[in-house]
């Protein structure tokens, strides 16, 4: 029961749009699947070996360096806010946690390593 509830939830997490991504917390997941919301995070964490609310925020930050690479023309506030983060210079230092390089660094680098095709 664990692990598949554990599945369910990540499953759910990584298959948000950036709407319902920006909003998402432990809160409504728990609403979500209608557990217990101690109960939630003791599970994910035994099972996964992860916070979960880090887990949440890994997924809004993996998104955001989806967005950073796919359009470098995306002022980072806007980025931010489309990934849930109200605070800019916050989700600047995550991002640096978690990728060692700033979004715009971490952008041209990437397209570096993987241009944009164009389709014409």
């Amino acid at each position: 029961m664990k692990k598949e509830l554990c599945l369910k939830v990540s499953e759910f997490i990584m298959s948000r749009d950036d709407d319902q991504l920006k909003d998402l917390n432990v809160s409504r997941i728990a609403e979500h699947f209608q557990v217990d919301l101690s109960y939630l995070l003791r599970m994910f964490q035994d099972y996964l070996k992860v916070d979960l609310e880090k887990y949440i925020t890994q997924q809004k930050i993996c998104r955001a360096a989806s967005m950073c690479h796919k359009d470098c023309t995306i002022p980072l506030d806007e980025i931010a806010e489309k990934t849930g983060f109200d605070d800019p210079a916050q989700f600047k230092k995550l991002f640096v946690y978690y990728f060692g390089v700033s979004p715009r660094e971490f952008a041209k680098q990437r397209r570096k390593l993987f241009p944009p095709h164009e389709f014409n």
